[in-house]
């Protein structure tokens, strides 16, 4: 999706001011990668969830994970499989997010796998 402009998003939502619509950043993620930590519940979740939605490729990484032969309620579906079942492109690592190797271990394979990792701090 190209970005809209100012006058497109004033069309689409027939109205004569200024406005910010969703339609204008619905893909702002695209062909980004982004690591989210403690993505099974919460913030976490929540913030994976919507980068997805953004276009970005998810590596949720979470020191809890599921067997899969449970049965589980959308709300303990893992984020990632949840991601995928909407279209999403998302992995999981089992990572323990105070240990600094296994940081950096969660780094070194979305680099070597993706080519590139967005980072920001703020």
């Amino acid at each position: 999706m190209s970005e809209l402009s100012i006058d497109d998003v004033k069309r689409a939502r027939g109205k004569g001011k200024y406005c910010l619509s969703k339609l204008s950043i619905m893909s702002r993620l695209v062909n980004k990668i982004a690591i989210v930590t403690g993505s099974f519940s919460g913030i976490g979740r929540a913030i994976a969830l919507k980068f997805s939605r953004e276009g970005a490729v998810v590596v949720c990484a979470d020191i809890r994970e599921t067997a899969r032969t449970e049965v589980l309620t959308e709300t303990e579906i893992p984020t990632h499989d949840l991601i995928t079942q909407n279209g999403g492109t998302a992995e999981f690592l089992r990572v323990d997010a105070s240990k600094a190797e296994e940081v950096e271990r969660l780094v070194a394979h979305t680099a070597l796998k993706y080519g590139r990792l967005y980072n920001d701090g703020g």
